[in-house]
């Protein structure tokens, strides 16, 4: 019995240890298998954890219910091995019985002898009475070949084989008999004791040891069915954070983007003129130039996955947005030569449209000689050409000069030497 507690055990640890990583081999392989496989591998934990929890309740009412049967008792084998031992008393051995057999022989055919003689005097040849004893038939002598047949010794010799010969084949079949039935009880006694160890029927040793092993292997099942449930709900309650993160990293951006947007459509700010030019037309027709290749989400998942570490408890790349951007902003970056076929037009208009009416918000009394007012256009790389061409086209365009902001055109009107008194100022001229 502790050979087989070891070797459940043994099983019942395996098979525990092997479900669990079978579990969380399937939760991770599925979480790792694209964007949303996160949502994939939630819901497998938590069909893991709902199945596991069902089972272990039938388990657990299956083994409370468990009556376990006692040790057989060897009555079948004692009751065939004690009509092995009776059978095997019953049974001659050889030597006694032919040694008795041949006294009972020379007994049989010395006290037999007489008869042969006195069936052929008397009865045949009736030369004696048969009712008298005198004159016996013994006195009567025989001549001749019958002489070889009631005389001694010839009568006791061939009696003697006779007797033997019908004595010794009756003794082999007795023996024969009983030795046909001495392999019957063991037959018996080996059939009552190999039901009696693996009979799957009746109380036998097999049953009883494979109960007590079903037994101790549903109790290492339910064992093992507590663990894979206790690892669902920590794969649950992880994933679920995960899925919290990527909601609270969507608003977040989300937001993000709005206070840009929010941000580009002021309009106006102090003595300073400045408009937004984007418009949602640009916006769609640049972000279908650089729209992205439709497996962007696929690359740029497993990329996460290549940063994040081995840990169980490692914070997935994913979920940190700097990395986030850091990994999107390459793929969605407009180029130059794009911001230039789709914004360009647009940074014309503006210039133009502001270029003759933009000028310096001062009351003026006066002009100096030596005063003038010039405008300068700083825009970036981008720009440079379509502004170019726009210049070429019209000539009171200043001339377009680079800066390193890639999202703004600046469009700058400046008037030199201006004098204190030359200016306006409205406290000063109040009545």
């Amino acid at each position: 019995m502790d050979e087989l507690s070891r070797v459940a055990d043994e099983r019942g640890q395996a098979l525990s240890r092997r479900l669990l990583d079978d579990a969380r081999s399937a939760i991770r392989e599925l979480e790792r298998s694209g964007p949303h496989g996160w949502a994939a591998a939630l819901r497998l934990a938590e069909q893991l954890h709902a199945r596991a929890e069902r089972e272990t309740r039938s388990l657990e009412k299956q083994l409370r219910g468990e009556r376990l049967p006692p040790f057989p008792k060897p009555d079948a084998v004692e009751a065939a091995f004690r009509a092995l031992r009776e059978e095997s008393t019953l049974r001659p051995r050889p030597v006694r019985l032919w040694v008795f057999g041949a006294l009972g022989a020379l007994v049989a055919a010395a006290l037999l002898s007489f008869l042969p003689k006195w069936v052929l005097v008397a009865l045949l040849w009736r030369r004696v009475p048969l009712t008298t004893l005198e004159p016996s038939a013994s006195s009567i002598a025989v001549t001749g070949p019958a002489a070889y047949l009631v005389e001694l010794p010839w009568v006791f010799a061939w009696l003697l084989i006779a007797i033997g010969a019908g004595l010794g084949f009756w003794l082999s079949r007795y023996r024969k008999k009983r030795h046909e039935a001495l392999l019957a009880a063991r037959d018996s006694l080996e059939a009552a004791v190999t039901r009696f160890l693996t009979d799957a029927v009746a109380p036998s040793i097999l049953g009883y040891y494979e109960a007590r092993l079903r037994f101790v292997m549903r109790a290492w099942a339910l064992r093992g069915l507590s663990r894979l449930k206790d690892a669902a709900s920590r794969e649950i309650d992880r994933l679920t954070g995960i899925s919290a993160a990527l909601a609270r990293l969507s608003r977040e951006l989300g937001a993000e983007a709005r206070r840009v947007e929010a941000e580009r459509s002021d309009g106006e700010g102090g003595d300073l003129l400045y408009r937004t030019r984007v418009s949602p037309e640009l916006l769609t027709s640049t972000y279908r130039a650089v729209r992205p290749a439709a497996d962007l989400a696929e690359r740029l998942f497993e990329q996460s996955l290549a940063d994040t570490g081995a840990g169980e408890g490692e914070v997935p790349a994913y979920l940190l947005p700097e990395n986030l951007v850091a990994v999107v902003e390459p793929h969605v970056q407009p180029s130059g030569s794009v911001l230039e076929e789709h914004a360009g037009p647009s940074v014309v208009e503006f210039v133009r449209e502001l270029s003759g009416k933009l000028g310096v918000p001062l009351e003026i009394r006066g002009f100096d000689e030596s005063s003038a007012e010039r405008s300068y256009l700083f825009a970036p790389e981008w720009a440079m050409g379509p502004l170019a061409a726009a210049r070429d086209d019209l000539r009171s365009l200043p001339e377009p000069l680079p800066h390193a902001d890639a999202d703004r055109v600046h469009l700058v009107t400046v008037r030199t030497a201006l004098t204190r008194s030359s200016i306006v100022v409205l406290a000063e001229a109040a009545p």
